[in-house]
């Protein structure tokens, strides 16, 4: 009788062996056949087993800058904008009157700063590009608020800065060269639609591009900007400075990327280290425009207050030349 309860023992701890195995193999089939399901399960899902903050999110604070007065007396206007205090109060005052017109329309808008202030504000956005946000902590008003007044000064200032122009007498020089024209790049993000209008094969991003003539002293004759699919070449014939050079009996310093019969380039017969030294006038004013971040980093606004910005810049460059000349060539 005992020797048959340890056989039917046995028989039982071999059948129990058994099943737990074919259980294992089981589940392990199982589990690697829905391997893919199971992780996918997982990634939707792992969310829910993160722990809740309960404290709130920091918020990025910044102090402010200034004092909300009615002075601008004590604030480093150069160090913010990049132009001098007394070309400051000369753009205040011609658009000073615009600047204080209520805005067009039936809603109201509250202006909470001064107008130096409004003006500092976009000179110092034109300088410094930050976003919205940090602007706004810095004078202490809302993001929507430095939207719209970028938004609302920006065509103003186009409007009312005309230091850039031409003159009744061109500056002479010992080859008989009028001025120097040049075309450089400003990057900004993607256009939805018209992306392909304003992507460059060469740089191989979008971008906006600016034509510009300026002396051999540094003044700034004429700016135009157009889309950045077009090369040096291109701009000249559509912005109408081939007409312009042609009627005027006009020659031109360039480089290689200009081909005209009144334009001088490195292909010339006639150059010399001469017309180089003199052709580095424009890329020192093309250098110093991008001294303001809206010009030269990737702008992030639309095409148009793009085109606005980059004339601005150069606009407040054509203003500091016209007394402090770049270079000193002989005007014999």
């Amino acid at each position: 009788m005992g020797n048959e309860l340890q056989l039917v023992f046995q028989l039982l701890f071999h059948v129990q062996t058994v099943l737990v195995i074919q259980i294992q193999v089981l589940s392990y089939v199982l589990v690697t056949n829905r391997w893919p399901s199971l992780m996918e399960y997982l990634k939707i899902t792992r969310h829910l087993q993160r722990s809740h903050k309960t404290t709130p999110h920091k918020r990025r604070i910044i102090p402010p800058r200034m004092i909300r007065n009615n002075s601008i007396d004590g604030i480093d206007v150069f160090d913010r904008t990049g132009i001098e205090h007394s070309t400051f109060m000369k753009i205040l005052s011609s658009i000073k009157i615009d600047l204080e017109r209520p805005r067009s329309g039936t809603r109201k808008v509250r202006v909470t700063l001064a107008s130096q202030h409004r003006l500092l504000l976009v000179l110092q956005w034109l300088r410094e590009y930050p976003k919205f946000k940090v602007l706004g902590q810095m004078y202490g008003v809302s993001r929507l608020f430095v939207k719209r007044e970028i938004r609302h000064l920006i065509p103003i200032l186009f409007a009312k800065l005309n230091y850039i122009g031409w003159p009744g007498e061109f500056e002479p020089s010992l080859m008989g060269i009028h001025a120097v024209i040049d075309c450089t790049s400003h990057p900004r993000l993607r256009v939805h639609p018209g992306s392909a209008d304003y992507y460059s094969g060469d740089k191989r991003r979008n971008m906006e591009v600016s034509q510009i003539v300026c002396g051999l002293q540094g003044a700034i004759y004429d700016v135009v900007v157009g889309k950045g699919h077009n090369n040096d070449q291109a701009m000249f014939n559509i912005s109408g400075m081939k007409l312009f050079t042609e009627l005027n009996e006009l020659d031109l310093l360039a480089d290689r990327g200009y081909h005209h019969h009144r334009i001088l380039t490195p292909a010339s017969p006639d150059w010399s280290m001469y017309s180089s030294h003199h052709r580095v006038i424009v890329e020192n004013v093309i250098a110093q425009a991008k001294q303001f971040s809206a010009a030269s980093n990737v702008f992030r606004q639309s095409p148009g207050l793009q085109a606005f910005t980059i004339v601005i810049c150069f606009e407040l460059i054509a203003e500091k030349n016209r007394y402090n000349e770049l270079r000193y060539f002989s005007r014999q």
